[in-house]
C-alpha cells in the first residue's frame, strides 16, 4: 500500500538550510578548518577574484550558543572580504544549530573536487571564448592559475593529438588511434615533462616529447639502455619506436 501524501508533506522543503545577508562581525572563522592557510598573495589575489565578480558566493555557517556564526566552509573567501575596505555583511547559507560532526563532513563535501576537469575541452574554452576577451595577464590577476599555468593549459590545444601512434600497424585501415584522457593530474606531469624533454633531449614540439617519452619508456621495459635517436619522419607510426612492439591504445 502507498503512502498517502500528506498537507506537511507538501509543503516540506527539499532543503535544510537558509539563505540569509549577515553582519561580518557576527561572523566567526572555524578554528577546526583543516584546510591550510592562504598566503597574504593568495588572499589578496582571491579578493581581486571577488571584487571581480562583486559577490563572495554565499559562505555556509552554522549558529553557535554565545549567538555567532561559524563558517564551515569558505573560511578563505572571508579572510578576502574582511581586507580593507572589509565588507559589512555577505550572503550565507545558515544551517542553524548542528553539531561539528555535520559541519566537519559538510565542509569535506563542499570542498572535495567530486568530478575530474577536461583539461583539453578547457583549453579549447579558453581559447575560443575566453582569449578573445582577456589577455592572459589579465586573467592572472583574478583567476586562480598564475600567468604560467594560464599558458601550459592553452598549450594543449597547439598539440597534434591525431599524430600520436595508431594501435597497431595491422589496425591502420580501420582508423584506431591512441586515446589519452587528458586529466588535471596528467596536465601537471605532461607539462613538466615537456619542459625537461626541452631541456635535456632539446625537443621543441609536443610531438617530439611525446616520441622520447614513449622511446624511454619502452627500453626501460626492455631493460636496456636508453638510446634516443632523433624522431624520424612518421614517429606517429607505432613501428617507428619498435617494429616488434605494439602501442597499446587506452
Amino acid at each position: 500500500m502507498s503512502k498517502k501524501t500528506t498537507a506537511k508533506n507538501k509543503s516540506e522543503k527539499p532543503y535544510r538550510s537558509e539563505l540569509v545577508e549577515l553582519e561580518t562581525a557576527k561572523i566567526v572563522k572555524a578554528d577546526w578548518n583543516y584546510k591550510e592557510d592562504g598566503t597574504p598573495e593568495q588572499i589578496s589575489k582571491l579578493r581581486e577574484s571577488i571584487n571581480k565578480d562583486r559577490s563572495a558566493g554565499v559562505i555556509p555557517v552554522r549558529e553557535l550558543d554565545d549567538g555567532t556564526f561559524e563558517a564551515i566552509d569558505g573560511n578563505h573567501r572571508f579572510d578576502a572580504i574582511m581586507l580593507e575596505p572589509a565588507w559589512e555583511t555577505v550572503y550565507v547559507e545558515n544551517f542553524g544549530k548542528i553539531s561539528l560532526a555535520e559541519a566537519i563532513t559538510i565542509a569535506n563535501r563542499r570542498n572535495y573536487q567530486w568530478f575530474e576537469d577536461d583539461v583539453l575541452k578547457l583549453s579549447t574554452l579558453f581559447k575560443e571564448s575566453v582569449l578573445p576577451e582577456f589577455k592572459i595577464e589579465d586573467l592572472a590577476t583574478f583567476m586562480p592559475q598564475s600567468e604560467e599555468e594560464l599558458k601550459e593549459l592553452l598549450k594543449l590545444t597547439e598539440f597534434n593529438w591525431d599524430a600520436l601512434p595508431a594501435k597497431q600497424k595491422a589496425d591502420k585501415e580501420k582508423g584506431d588511434k591512441l586515446q589519452i584522457e587528458m586529466t588535471e593530474k596528467l596536465l601537471r606531469v605532461w607539462n613538466e615533462w615537456t619542459v625537461h624533454a626541452k631541456e635535456e633531449y632539446n625537443c621543441n614540439t609536443a610531438e617530439e616529447a611525446f616520441f622520447y617519452a614513449v622511446r624511454m619508456a619502452l627500453a626501460e621495459s626492455k631493460g636496456v639502455p636508453v638510446e634516443l635517436d632523433e624522431p624520424e619522419e612518421g614517429v606517429a607510426d607505432a613501428d617507428a619506436l619498435d617494429g616488434k612492439t605494439e602501442a597499446v591504445a587506452g
